[in-house]
């Protein structure tokens, strides 16, 4: 359903909204530059402690991040699942 890459597109899109570098990011987060691209080449998610810590410094949620939406934008899709579980009972 999400992968990486959108998370790491949404980090890197936030990143130029704010016009600022990945080397500003993990100097504010504390990460290293390295580990940070070689994340993104890999395509794998940070943990989710450097999770928290970029979306804080870049001023969004995790789940942003990971989704693409923020927690009020999935209303109507959280409202539908719940609605689509309850109707099997």
């Amino acid at each position: 359903m999400y992968d990486a890459k959108l998370f790491w597109n949404n980090v890197n899109a936030q990143i130029k909204a704010k016009n600022t570098t990945q080397e500003w990011l993990c100097k504010k987060c504390d990460l290293n530059l390295g580990t940070f691209k070689n994340r993104i080449s890999a395509g794998r998610y940070p943990d989710a402690l450097e999770a928290v810590l970029i979306a804080s410094a870049l001023g969004v949620t995790v789940e942003y991040l990971v989704t693409g939406k923020e927690p009020a934008d999935r209303m109507p899709e959280l409202k539908s699942a719940i609605l689509e579980t309850l109707n099997k009972f």
